[in-house]
């Protein structure tokens, strides 16, 4: 390998370099781990990743489409790559130390204890019907589905094993207006003996207002959780933004403290929250 390494310049040497590791990043970090990462922070935020994405290509596309014929003809003048390479580094390097200053401000909860029911298994229904939006009777078949689906967790044959059912919730404060306040709401099977038990599914879920005015709604945008059950713990995700409805006689519009006005017509004005994240974690064994 020396012997042929030998006959290359250190300029060649230079460039097999770069189209190594050039390659290597195309293949792995945009391939793999990139879409990855940005479908978790797009999921997490309540947003379609297909449809950002897409923005996000066609606005590079046209920002190539632009400045390419204007960079290549700059580039082809003797001894201008290496300062425009320099130069284009150094705006990157400033503008990702200045993206921060510019980030979106974090999610504008703050967040209250997390509540534990224990259920009997009519209520477990009810509450699962109530926060899927559905019947008693296709409640009962949801459950059922779940549990013909479910595997032993294996702590004790399975015949010993009881069911328990739960419904967790945990409230969300509005930061900019402490008025309103949502609860995000799950009902839990849970199956064991004696004091030890394991999660076996999440049968319903849902975020619901708690507190706000008569005029106020919620708008889920984003309602999901993680576990692999059985589980000791599950992580819920969701999103979600307050709308508030006002009539006015053609007298303006009025001021809701961390609302935006976001329609109208001729008798109501629509006013709306900021859109955040609830993401909280419930353990069965703290």
């Amino acid at each position: 390998m020396e012997k042929y390494a030998k006959r290359f310049t250190k300029q060649e040497k230079s460039w097999i370099l770069y189209d190594w590791a050039n390659s290597v990043y195309a293949t792995n970090i945009m391939a793999a781990i990139f879409p990855i990462y940005f479908g978790a922070v797009c999921e997490s935020a309540g947003v379609d990743n297909v449809q950002v994405w897409g923005y996000g290509t066609s606005a590079a596309t046209l920002v190539v489409a632009v400045m390419g014929p204007v960079l290549g003809a700059v580039g082809d003048h003797k001894g201008m790559k290496k300062k425009l390479f320099t130069f284009a580094l150094c705006i990157i390097m400033v503008a990702a130390i200045a993206v921060p200053a510019f980030a979106a401000e974090p999610p504008q909860w703050s967040e209250g204890d997390t509540t534990v029911i224990d259920l009997t298994y009519e209520e477990f229904i009810k509450k699962t019907a109530e926060l899927n939006g559905i019947s008693e009777e296709e409640a009962v078949q949801l459950f059922e589905g779940i549990r013909k689906n479910s595997q032993n967790d294996g702590i004790a044959p399975y015949a010993d094993l009881v069911d328990h059912y739960q419904v967790v919730s945990k409230t969300f404060t509005y930061s900019k207006n402490s008025t309103y306040s949502a609860t995000s709401e799950a009902t839990l099977w849970l199956r064991g003996k004696g004091s030890y038990f394991q999660i076996q599914g999440v049968v319903g879920s849902a975020t619901r207002i708690q507190t706000g005015t008569s005029t106020a709604s919620w708008v889920q945008l984003y309602n999901n959780y993680n576990a692999s059950f059985p589980s000791l713990s599950v992580d819920f995700v969701g999103s979600g933004y307050f709308t508030e409805s006002r009539t006015h006689s053609g007298g303006g519009s009025v001021n809701i403290n961390g609302f935006n006005l976001t329609g109208s017509t001729a008798y109501t004005d629509t006013y709306s929250s900021d859109t955040m994240s609830l993401i909280w974690t419930y353990k069965l064994y703290a």
